[in-house]
């Protein structure tokens, strides 16, 4: 893979993990400094293009990784980034990244994992506060979706005698799913803008 193929990679990678929005404010930020854009182009290439781009882990797993190390390194600005990318794009359940907080304590000591477990709450907080949910949340509705009269659990597809037309209550159930997937995303954006730091 040349430059230009990594630098493509990592920026696609970058964006699917971080956020687009996010992605295109460090750009627009690093414009104005000939070194910052250096920088953000080595970024882009080499852990992204590179690293998150490799086939050996997937997107969970390197983000468990990526957490472990930022608590273990006390970078608490990258790690309040990185959870929310774990909670909100690659499908880690809280539960899965608090316990990646708690083996911590064995081995980078009580004090580092304490203020993880205290990161991780202020990000799910904020996170709840904003009407979102988790990736991993979205997921396992997706994947076990609760029946409904639209759709009755013994009904036979090819047979119209068990279809049953929409009630009035049935349209409005249907507008707020519609109405909370959509909002999902200006909820994911709106935590994006949030954020006053500088993040990788």
């Amino acid at each position: 893979m040349n430059r230009s193929d990594r630098f493509r990679t990592g920026m696609a990678t970058r964006r699917a993990v971080l956020g687009a929005e996010y992605v295109d404010e460090a750009w627009a930020r690093a414009q104005d400094r000939a070194q910052d854009v250096a920088f953000q182009e080595y970024l882009t290439e080499a852990e992204w293009g590179s690293l998150w781009a490799r086939p050996g882990l997937d997107r969970n797993t390197r983000s468990v990784v990526a957490i472990a190390c930022l608590i273990a390194t006390n970078r608490p600005a990258q790690l309040k980034v990185h959870l929310e990318s774990a909670l909100l794009r690659n499908g880690c359940s809280p539960q899965l990244i608090k316990e990646v907080a708690l083996q911590t304590a064995a081995y980078c000591g009580t004090p580092a994992a304490m203020d993880a477990i205290a990161a991780i709450n202020a990000v799910l907080q904020e996170i709840d506060e904003l009407g979102g949910e988790t990736d991993q949340t979205v997921r396992r509705a997706a994947s076990n979706p609760k029946p409904s009269k639209l759709s009755p659990p013994d009904a036979d597809p090819e047979n119209e005698t068990d279809s049953l037309p929409p009630t009035s209550r049935d349209a409005k159930e249907t507008g707020r799913i519609e109405s909370r997937s959509n909002g999902q995303v200006n909820q994911k954006a709106a935590l994006r803008k949030a954020r006053g730091r500088t993040r990788k």
